[in-house]
C-alpha cells in the first residue's frame, strides 16, 4: 500500500479518528486519519467496512500504529485508542498525547497554582469560595483544553479554524452523521484539518520546548488505562472527562507506599491521590502551593487508624457537581 510505505518514512505520524460517538457504548470508528511529519502529507482512511484487521489495505497501517519506534501525535487520544483497540485488537504505542503536553508545560509557560485555580472555579463551574475551601480536593487537578481552543490561545492558524457548522452538529450530538456514505467534502475537510491543527500544534510545541521528556509515559498512563465502553459512559456522567486523571503527570509507582484502586474509576493511585488520615498538609510559599509531606512507609504500617476515602480525589470533585453519588466510606490502610 503507497500511503502505507510513505507514512513508515516519516519520523512520526499525526493520527485522529472521526466517527459516532467514539468511544462510548454506541461507538463505531468512521475514519482513520493519519499524518506525515508536519502533515505534509494527510491520508483519509474510510474504515466503516473494513472490520477485518488481517485486510491487506489495511493491516500495514494497524502495523504503523503499533509500532513502538514511531511516534504517534494525537490530541487527547483516549477515545481514539480505545476504539482502534476494541475494533482491531491493536494497541497503539508510542502515543505523545498533546492535550497531556499542555498541561505538563503550564509551569513553563509561567502559568502556576492561580491560573490552575482559576480554571476550576470559572471553566470547572465550583467557585472561589469552594475551590478555597476544599483545596486539599482539589490539590494538582488540572482541567484538560479542547484543541480548537488552544489553536486559538496560541494564534496557530486561522486558515484551518474548526468549522463551526461540524462543531455545532457534534454538541447537538448529531455524530451519526460520520457513518453516512458519501460523507460530504465539509466533513472530508474537517477530518483533513485536525491532522493539520494538531501537527501545527506539536511544532508550535516543540518550538517551545514543550515537549518534555516524560510526554510519552504520562501519555500512556493518560489514555491506556481506557479500556472499555462502559467506562467512558461512566467518566462521562461523572464529569471527570474534563479533567486530567490524578497519577498522569507523575508516575504513581514511584511514590513511596503502595497503589489503591479508585473505587470508582478503577486508576491505580498513590495515597496522595485520595483524601486520607496519613498527610498532613503544609503552608507553603504562593509559588509552591500546599506541600505535602508524607509519612514513611515504615510509620505507616504502624497508623492502625490511618485510612483513606474508598474513591480518588477526582472523582469526589466531579460527584460535586454530577448526580452521581458515590461510595463516601473511609477504607482502612
Amino acid at each position: 500500500m503507497e500511503a502505507a510505505i510513505l507514512l513508515s518514512q516519516s519520523p512520526y505520524l499525526v493520527v485522529d479518528c472521526e466517527g459516532r460517538d467514539i468511544g462510548r457504548s454506541n461507538g463505531q470508528l468512521s475514519l482513520l486519519a493519519i499524518g506525515t511529519a508536519r502533515a505534509e502529507h494527510v491520508f483519509l482512511f474510510d474504515v466503516l467496512n473494513i472490520r477485518d484487521a488481517t485486510e491487506p489495505s489495511l493491516s500495514a497501517l494497524l502495523s504503523l500504529l503499533s509500532e513502538a519506534s514511531i511516534p504517534k501525535i494525537m490530541w487527547d487520544g483516549r477515545c481514539d485508542y480505545l476504539e482502534i483497540l476494541l475494533l482491531y485488537g491493536v494497541q497503539m504505542k508510542e502515543i505523545w498525547d498533546l492535550q497531556v503536553a499542555e498541561i505538563a508545560s503550564q509551569a513553563l509557560r509561567g502559568e502556576g497554582e492561580s491560573k490552575r485555580m482559576a480554571e476550576l472555579a470559572h471553566r470547572g463551574g465550583y467557585t472561589w469560595k469552594v475551590v478555597s475551601r476544599e483545596s486539599h480536593l482539589f490539590q494538582g487537578i488540572y482541567m484538560v483544553n479542547g484543541l480548537a481552543g488552544i489553536a486559538r490561545k496560541f494564534h496557530l492558524t486561522n486558515e484551518l479554524a474548526k468549522n463551526p457548522e461540524v462543531v455545532a452538529m457534534h454538541k447537538a450530538g448529531e455524530s451519526e452523521r460520520w457513518m453516512e456514505r458519501p460523507l460530504s467534502p465539509q466533513l472530508l475537510q474537517y477530518s483533513a484539518n485536525d491532522i493539520y491543527l494538531i501537527a501545527t500544534a506539536f511544532t508550535f510545541f516543540e518550538d517551545n520546548g514543550w515537549i518534555l521528556p516524560d510526554l510519552s509515559a504520562q501519555s500512556a498512563r493518560y489514555i491506556t488505562p481506557e479500556t472499555s465502553r462502559e467506562r467512558r459512559d461512566m467518566q462521562d456522567k461523572l464529569g471527570s472527562n474534563r479533567f486530567l486523571p490524578l497519577g498522569v503527570l507523575s508516575d504513581p509507582a514511584s511514590q513511596e507506599g503502595p497503589l489503591y484502586d479508585c473505587l470508582q474509576c478503577g486508576r491505580s493511585l498513590d495515597l496522595t491521590c485520595y483524601e486520607n488520615t496519613v498527610f498532613r498538609m503544609k503552608p507553603a510559599s504562593k509559588a509552591h502551593g500546599v506541600r505535602k509531606t508524607p509519612i514513611s512507609k515504615e510509620k505507616l504500617g504502624a497508623l492502625p487508624e490511618s485510612k483513606r476515602k474508598a474513591c480518588c480525589r477526582l472523582c469526589t470533585v466531579c460527584a460535586m457537581k454530577s448526580e452521581l453519588v458515590l461510595d463516601d466510606s473511609w477504607v482502612e490502610l
